[in-house]
C-alpha cells in the first residue's frame, strides 16, 4: 500500500510551505491522498503521515485516564490534539509514526489561522479603541446594575410587581454581560471554553426573555381596567414569570446542543470550537438574531401601545396637569424604553448599515444599558429619600 509521507509534503517546492495555514490541506493534499486508513473502530479516514521528528507526545499519568497530548510541528505552525474526540483520529503505527486524519488537521490549522487573525485584527488605532470603549462601557454598567439590585434589596418598599421584574431584568444583564466578557478573553478552545459559550448565549437569551416580560407586565398595567396588588398573587405571578422566563433559552441552547450533536455524530455541541460561544455565524444568526429580532419587535408595539395610552389619558387631563407634566411624560417613555430593549433597534440598524460612526453609537449605547437602568429606576428621589432616612437611623 502507498502511505502519503507528510515529509515529502513539507519538503515539495510545488506545495504550500510559506503560507501554510492560510491554505486549505485538503486543497494541498488532494493530488497526494488516495488512501483510507482504518484508525479504531471509531474512525475510518483519509490520512497523513508524520514522521517521529515531526510530532511529540505527552502523557500525563498523574490521571486516571491518563491525559494524552499530542504537539505536531508543521514550521510555520503548531497544532496541540488533546481531546478524546480528536485523539481517536490518530494513530501511531509500529515504526512511530503517526497517522493523522486529513479532517481533523483541517480543522486545527483553520483553527490556528482563525485564531492569528483575531490576535492580529485589533492592531489599529480603530479597533483598539473601540475594545477600551467596550470594556468601559460593560465595566460601568455591571457597577450600575450592582447598585441597582443593592438598591432594590435594601428596600423592601421598591419590591413591586414592576420592581421585582426590574431586578430579574438586571440581573440577568449582568450576568449576560459578565459572560461576555470572560468568554471574550478565554481563548482555550476547551471543556471550559464550551461551558463558557453555553453559559453565554443562555444568559443573553435569559435576558432577553426578561426584556419581553418587563415590556408585557409594562402595557398590561396599562391596558388593564383593574389590578391585582395583594401579596400573595404578586408571589405567585413571580414564581410564574421566573419559570416562564427559562423557557426560551433552554429550548434554544437545547436546540443547539441536539443539533449539533446529531449532525456532527456526538462530536461538536455548537460551542466552543472557534471561540468561546457559538461555532458559527449561522447559529448566531438563527439563535441569537433571529429571537432578539422578535422579541425587540414585539416590545416596540408594546411601547408603542403604551405611549398611546398615556398620551391618551394626558390629553383628556390636560387643563387640569401643571405645567411639568410633559416632563413628567417624557421621564416616564424614557424609562418604559429602558425594559423594552429599545437600544438593541440601534444595535440591528448598525449592524447592517455596516456604519462605523453608528457602530460606535450602538456600541455606547447597548453598553450603558445597565447605565440606562440605574438611572431609570433608582436615580430619583425616592431612593434618595430611602437612602437619606437609612443614613439618618444608622447614625442615630
Amino acid at each position: 500500500m502507498t502511505i502519503f509521507n507528510f515529509s515529502t509534503f513539507v519538503d515539495s517546492e510545488n506545495l504550500c510551505t510559506e503560507n501554510f495555514t492560510s491554505v486549505d490541506i485538503v486543497t494541498c493534499f488532494e493530488s497526494n491522498i488516495k488512501n483510507i486508513v482504518y484508525i479504531n473502530e471509531l474512525t475510518s479516514c483519509s490520512y497523513v503521515r508524520l514522521n517521529t521528528t515531526q510530532y511529540q507526545v505527552v502523557v500525563d499519568h498523574k490521571v486516571v485516564p491518563p491525559n494524552v497530548a499530542i504537539t505536531i510541528d508543521f514550521k510555520v505552525t503548531k497544532i496541540k490534539i488533546t481531546e478524546n474526540r480528536d485523539l481517536i483520529m490518530v494513530d501511531v503505527d509500529k515504526n512511530e509514526n503517526l497517522d493523522v486524519c486529513v479532517a481533523l488537521l483541517d480543522r486545527k490549522l483553520k483553527q490556528e489561522q482563525d485564531t492569528g487573525r483575531r490576535a492580529d485584527h485589533c492592531k489599529d488605532t480603530l479597533c483598539m479603541v473601540e475594545n477600551i470603549l467596550t470594556l468601559l462601557c460593560f465595566l460601568i454598567s455591571m457597577v450600575c446594575l450592582l447598585l441597582t439590585l443593592l438598591t432594590y434589596c435594601m428596600f423592601p418598599v421598591l419590591r413591586t410587581k414592576a420592581g421585582v421584574n426590574n431586578m430579574f431584568l438586571s440581573l440577568s444583564l449582568l450576568l449576560a454581560q459578565v459572560s461576555l466578557m470572560i468568554s471574550a478573553y478565554t481563548s482555550a478552545l476547551s471543556i471550559p471554553c464550551k461551558l463558557i459559550g453555553i453559559m453565554t448565549h443562555f444568559l443573553w437569551l435569559w435576558n432577553f426573555s426578561w426584556n419581553f416580560i418587563c415590556s408585557f407586565n409594562m402595557v398590561r398595567v396599562f391596558t388593564a381596567s383593574r389590578g391585582i396588588n395583594n401579596q400573595r398573587n404578586m408571589t405567585h405571578g413571580t414564581w410564574k414569570w421566573l419559570s416562564c422566563s427559562f423557557i426560551l433559552p433552554v429550548l434554544v441552547v437545547s436546540a443547539v446542543i441536539i443539533f449539533n450533536h446529531f449532525t456532527s455524530q456526538g462530536r461538536e455541541f455548537g460551542y466552543g470550537n472557534e471561540q468561546c460561544y457559538l461555532d458559527s455565524p449561522l447559529l448566531i444568526g438563527l439563535t441569537v438574531a433571529t429571537p432578539l429580532f422578535v422579541i425587540t419587535l414585539i416590545n416596540v408595539s408594546f411601547f408603542l401601545v403604551a405611549v398611546y395610552k398615556i398620551y391618551s389619558v394626558r390629553r383628556l387631563q390636560s387643563d387640569f396637569l401643571p405645567s411639568t407634566a410633559q416632563d413628567f411624560s417624557m421621564t416616564i417613555y424614557i424609562k418604559l424604553s429602558t425594559v423594552t430593549g429599545m437600544f438593541w433597534i440601534v444595535a440591528v440598524l448598525a449592524e447592517f448599515s455596516d456604519n462605523k460612526i453608528f457602530g460606535f453609537i450602538a456600541l455606547v449605547l447597548n453598553g450603558f444599558q445597565g447605565l440606562s437602568i440605574f438611572l431609570a429606576f433608582v436615580c430619583n428621589k425616592r431612593v434618595v429619600t430611602l437612602y437619606s432616612s437609612l443614613w439618618r437611623r444608622l447614625q442615630a
